[in-house]
């Protein structure tokens, strides 16, 4: 049977909850937060050091400090290996996602990033918002799934306000710009959008983002 063993008191600092049984679910270093089940052992257990934010369950997951405070508000609720740094900011399920930013969240899949503030991903492999290579954000920005698509940059700007409903290996390096779907499309310039189909180009300029694994996204025509 799980037992609480510290009650969060908002007025005392660095008091947490923990439900635990007998065994180690964590670190848990932040104050009035909680990680809630996990591994019966001290192997692939999960560390939570932001404030008021919570790990359910799973194998390894992540909440970290956020820039210069512990960050706050945060959630992962299930999976493997997830890494969150932020602030009211979310994954809920999957493996190897990663969240770094304020409002932002990962619904499921494997290998998702967002880098960036108010952005989303719904699920897929491995998606990417914001570039976690050049390390330049992207606000307000959504990926609803797919396989291996972005919306990053184009070396000095970050593809704000953007869109990609599915498909694989379509990226948005333009600001207030959509893919709705299909393979292989890229948009590198402003308010512009693409449909559908395969190796549709709306661009002022040929640039191939690096994704966070160091691979270039795109077919190889376009390398």
């Amino acid at each position: 049977m799980a037992t609480i063993n510290t009650f969060c008191d908002p007025g005392t600092i660095n008091q947490t909850l923990r439900v635990d049984g007998t065994n180690i679910a964590g670190s848990l270093t932040g104050a009035c937060s909680a990680i809630l089940g996990g591994p019966l052992s001290a192997t692939g257990t999960h560390t939570n050091a932001s404030d008021l934010s919570v790990i359910v369950n799973g194998f390894e997951n992540v909440i970290n400090t956020f820039g210069a405070g512990p960050g706050a508000g945060n959630f992962i609720g299930n999976g493997c290996c997830n890494t969150l740094a932020g602030e009211y900011s979310a994954i809920v399920n999957g493996r190897l996602n990663n969240v770094c930013g304020v409002h932002s969240g990962i619904n499921n899949g494997y290998g998702n990033h967002i880098l960036g503030d108010n952005s989303f991903v719904g699920s897929g492999t491995p998606n990417e918002v914001g570039s976690f290579v050049s390390g330049i954000a992207v606000g307000c920005a959504s990926i609803v799934g797919g396989y291996n698509n972005g919306i990053t940059d184009n070396g000095t700007t970050g593809a704000n306000l953007s869109f990609i409903g599915g498909g694989s290996d379509n990226y948005v390096l333009g600001i207030s710009s959509s893919i709705v779907g299909g393979a292989a499309n890229q948009i590198n310039g402003i308010c512009s959008n693409i449909g559908g189909g395969q190796e549709n180009k709306i661009s002022s300029a040929t640039v191939i983002p690096i994704d966070f694994f160091g691979h270039r996204w795109g077919i190889q025509k376009y390398n």
